[in-house]
């Protein structure tokens, strides 16, 4: 059986927004959930409550661990001071335990197959779960989704049980039921909910004290003020400022403004929000902000009538669970093989002694690699086009940094025209003896769904979505092992440690994408590469659709805003020395980018990269293969690292050459082979 404390936050759930309820009176989940955990700890007979206070009546723990802390509060307190406290007391020094709880209670359910947390950070229901609406606790019974069972009982004539009637009491305390019912279906049911509300002494002195503990929680709301402007010159503003070093700039402005400031360039005028709690924002911001009018000329030019980052609220998160497959890491299974072919024919192909682009070495290899995994065939003949097509299209596009009557340039339409002849190609030959390795691919996922239903996913919105997973390589996961490997080039001590790991690995055979994901050196190589290299320091520009207050500041409805994402990445009160590329930054006990709010390399919220395990995976393995097999060094006389320049695009690239050397057998290689 679950705890109360569990399924109240199971009730609480937003599946619309795979988060948690926002309506809550107290503004967080730290208040409720301090009431479900002397709630349970009554049902467990340690503790006895009424209206007045709060008692121990049995000091044992219960092997819990999402209870034993505060009933070890509770026990220590009434062995020091020999007397009772109130509820209200108790709820109060409970609820700073708020975030511990949640994330003990979110683990449980994880691992009972309950929720599921996904790349982008989001809570979800998982498939089972969502389907048959029941689910099993630690000892296995099977029971009926709490939802179901408290609306049953809130609009039928059933009773609930005394546990059932406790989370009715918590949830009707905190205000969970306006975000969930409308106003006729409250009025409707209030006399039932007052009712069960007088059930349970338990229940009763819990919500009340709940209640109360939320009025507290309510912060007095100062005057709002007024969002400053970054100092800039005349007509173009901030323009030249971002051009030359938009990093350094927008750390300037977030340490001298605050966390809300704005920004103006010539075509731009918009609010950006920085620092940790405005990462903290994003991940619950989908009420307040719209990414249609940022792509509605992407999905024009591309001849869809959306795209999956221009759609929002639940049609979003369907569209992500039913077109993720090419996006994430399931596409590697059974192909590990492949993608390491594709990255030895690529330094096969190349000279030995040739000198090498870093950055174009590797969008080569990953494009391709994605495009072979993802709908079943090679992309070779295609890679210029896709380049010039995709930064062509970013850049006027989304950041806005060339104008439109480049796309009308014969360079850009020839690129265009080639990538349509690319889909067709591709959606031609899908189910052909040329269409891939047999395995489930992208192309498959996509024609099942129009064939499902039509218009969600209809014809002109497919080419779109075929190409978008190897589109999407040619800058996420290139630019992150292209600067990864500058590390790995500049350090032997450091490539050796990959190519050690990498050894071992390899040696049991062909890993799995679970494997590459456990690499403790290599994924610390790409999380400090993520961090010291962000692709964006700004997330895409949004609609503010709802006004909103945030730190003191009211960012009205119609304004143009951003978030500084991964601003934190370069303050030193987070991550010390933040220009020194170390790994041992996330190593066991130092851990920096476990400090709430400061690490999110992929987004967060709805809108979160879904991508996240594809470059922990196929990043780790071509880091990882190329530190065993390529044997290269920088084209410099003495063979020192020259310094690596980040050229800013639509996302920041680094730009740096190096000399093949040769390659050689190892490990995988004689696996893959085989």
């Amino acid at each position: 059986m679950l705890t109360i404390t569990e399924e109240t936050l199971l009730l609480l759930h937003d599946e619309r927004r795979a988060d948690f309820t926002q309506t809550l009176r107290v503004g967080s989940l730290d208040v409720v959930l301090a009431g479900s955990v002397l709630a349970d700890l009554a049902f467990a007979g340690r503790i006895d409550t009424d209206l007045d206070s709060l008692s121990l009546v049995d000091p044992a723990p219960l092997g819990d661990e999402l209870l034993d802390p505060t009933l070890a509060e509770i026990a220590a307190d009434a062995e020091q001071e020999n007397r009772s406290r109130t509820v209200a007391w108790w709820m109060e020094k409970t609820t700073a335990r708020g975030p511990e709880t949640l994330r003990v209670a979110l683990e449980r359910l994880g691992e009972l197959g309950i929720l599921e947390s996904r790349s982008d950070e989001a809570v979800h229901l998982s498939s089972r779960v969502s389907r048959s609406r029941r689910y099993a606790g630690s000892d296995g019974e099977i029971v009926e989704d709490v939802r179901l069972r408290v609306m049953r009982s809130l609009f039928n004539d059933d009773i609930p049980d005394p546990r059932d009637a406790v989370i009715i009491a918590l949830a009707d305390a905190s205000g969970a039921f306006r975000g969930m019912l409308s106003e006729s279906e409250r009025n409707q049911i209030q006399e039932r909910i007052d009712l069960f509300r007088q059930l349970d002494l338990i229940g009763r002195s819990v919500a009340a004290a709940l209640e109360t503990a939320a009025e507290k929680h309510v912060p007095s709301a100062p005057p709002l003020k007024t969002i400053p402007e970054a100092p800039g010159l005349p007509l173009i503003g901030n323009g030249l400022a971002l051009f030359r070093d938009h990093n350094a700039f927008l750390v300037r402005q977030y340490q001298n403004l605050g966390p809300v400031f704005r920004i103006r360039a010539p075509g731009r005028n918009m609010v950006i929000l920085a620092g940790p709690e405005a990462n903290l924002f994003m991940k619950k911001a989908g009420t307040f902000l719209r990414l249609k009018e940022t792509w509605i000329d992407y999905n024009r030019e591309v001849g869809a009538a959306q795209v999956i980052a221009s759609i929002d609220g639940p049609e979003h998160q369907r569209m992500r669970r039913e077109t993720g497959f090419g996006h994430t890491a399931k596409v590697m299974e059974g192909r590990i093989g492949t993608a390491v072919r594709v990255l030895r024919e690529e330094f096969d192909r190349s000279q030995v002694g040739a000198v090498l682009s870093g950055l174009s070495t590797w969008r080569r290899i990953h494009v391709e690699q994605i495009a072979v995994m993802a709908v079943g065939q090679s992309v070779l003949d295609y890679l210029d086009d896709i380049a010039i097509f995709l930064d062509n299209l970013l850049k006027t596009h989304l950041a806005r940094m060339q104008p439109r009557f480049i796309l009308r340039l014969p360079k850009f339409r020839r690129a265009h025209r080639r990538i349509d002849e690319l889909a067709d190609r591709i959606l031609a030959e899908h189910g052909s003896e040329h269409g891939g390795d047999g395995l489930k691919n992208q192309v498959d996922v996509l024609v099942d769904l129009h064939r499902r239903d039509p218009q969600l996913m209809p014809e002109t919105d497919i080419v779109e979505y075929v190409l978008s997973p190897f589109l999407a390589g040619n800058d996420t996961i290139a630019t992150t092992v292209a600067a990864a490997y500058y590390h790995l080039l500049e350090s032997r001590e450091l490539r050796e440690r990959v190519a050690t790991e990498a050894d071992a690995l390899f040696a049991a055979g062909e890993p799995s994408v679970r494997d590459l994901s456990r690499m403790d050196v290599t994924q610390r190589v790409l999380l400090e590469t993520m961090r010291r290299y962000p692709v964006s320091l700004l997330t895409t520009p949004r609609k503010v659709a709802n006004s909103f207050e945030f730190a003191g500041y009211r960012v009205a409805a119609g304004e143009e805003m951003a978030c500084a994402l991964n601003l934190c990445c370069f303050l030193p009160e987070y991550f010390s020395d933040p220009f020194q590329f170390d790994i041992e930054r996330f190593a066991p006990g130092r851990e920096e980018h476990r400090q709430r709010g400061v690490f999110s390399p992929f987004g967060m919220g709805a809108h979160a990269c879904p991508g996240s395990s594809i470059v922990h995976a196929l990043g780790a393995l071509n880091l990882a293969v190329a530190a065993c097999e390529v044997d290269a060094a920088f084209p410099t006389r003495s063979g020192a690292a020259p310094k690596m320049k980040l050229e800013r695009a639509h996302a920041m690239r680094p730009k740096y050459e190096f000399r093949f050397l040769g390659r050689r057998e190892g490990a995988f290689g004689r696996v893959a082979s085989q």
